[in-house]
């Protein structure tokens, strides 16, 4: 027998879930991970990438309800980044920043450098 592509097993995992998709995605997924013998540290990280995509959503509904209420990206940006940094220490508050200005200008670079 072959062994199975991740391609294999997710287009699997999908019609399994069209044919049978009463539960809950996420309980969904964590039995098929169960049944392929995935390990707890590969559930974690599939649990840790599913946190990053929701919260990407979440920010991007937030960024058109924004625009919708007439603000900008960039006040959008910057009421996000002022929660953020909400009860941080000055020391803190300069690490964010710094962190998010290093980030910007190394997007920026690979944008420029394609």
């Amino acid at each position: 027998m072959t062994e199975k592509t991740f391609d294999d097993i997710l287009s699997e995992m999908l019609a399994a879930y069209d044919s049978k998709g009463e539960k809950p995605m996420d309980e969904f997924i964590a039995e098929q991970l169960q049944s392929y013998g995935i390990d707890d540290e590969t559930k974690n990280l599939i649990a840790e990438t599913n946190e990053e995509i929701d919260g990407i959503e979440n920010n991007w509904a937030d960024l058109d309800k924004a625009k919708e209420n007439g603000k900008s990206r960039k006040s959008w940006f910057i009421a996000k980044v002022d929660k953020l940094l909400e009860g941080k220490t000055e020391e803190e508050k300069l690490l964010v920043v710094n962190t998010i200005t290093e980030s910007m200008e190394k997007a920026e670079d690979e944008m420029l450098n394609q």
